[in-house]
């Protein structure tokens, strides 16, 4: 027996990994095919989470496996993922618009805060100067002007940043500092 269905044997017997479950470790790996194995073979790793509390999507878009992260949105993985900081946060801080774009079509909120400092996913993309993610999330109705736990707007982490571009697009979306 090799060892990723001894994993997934001792999961299912009830014994958690502190790592994640075999299906983290598969996403991590890029390994499509074992993804699909683990989610045939046991369909409640789906949307279980790791140690961090993070989904296997959440972890799929953060190692930019964009691949596994349609399989496991395809499989009906939960666009909100398991704990704060949701898939749509991951998507922001990497950039990745298209896997924004898929998300924000399933549904997933753009207006969510993460539990450690209260940011949206609009914080992140503008904190990391990501034009086209605020562009997306501010069609998809991200509000400009929210601010985190610190006090701090999307404009303001842009600014801060040095993304003229992005504070511009801010902007223009009625954004105050």
């Amino acid at each position: 027996m090799g060892r990723r269905w001894a994993c997934a044997l001792i999961w299912c017997a009830g014994l958690a990994w502190a790592w994640g479950t075999p299906l983290h470790e598969a996403v991590e790996a890029g390994s499509a095919a074992s993804v699909q194995e683990l989610l045939s073979a046991t369909p409640a790793l789906l949307d279980r989470p790791d140690a961090r509390g993070r989904s296997p999507l959440t972890v799929a878009i953060e190692e930019g496996q964009r691949d596994i992260a349609v399989l496991l949105l395809e499989a009906g993985a939960r666009v909100e993922g398991t704990g704060s900081w949701t898939p749509l946060h991951a998507a922001a801080l990497a950039g990745d618009a298209a896997i924004t774009e898929l998300l924000l079509k399933k549904r997933a909120n753009p207006n969510r805060r993460e539990g450690q400092n209260g940011g949206t996913p609009l914080h992140v993309a503008s904190f990391g100067g990501h034009l086209e993610v605020v562009r997306l999330l501010l069609r998809a109705g991200a509000k400009p002007n929210v601010r985190d736990r610190e006090g701090f707007t999307p404009l303001f982490q842009a600014h801060d940043q040095g993304h003229p571009a992005v504070e511009k697009l801010l902007r223009a979306a009625g954004a105050r500092r």
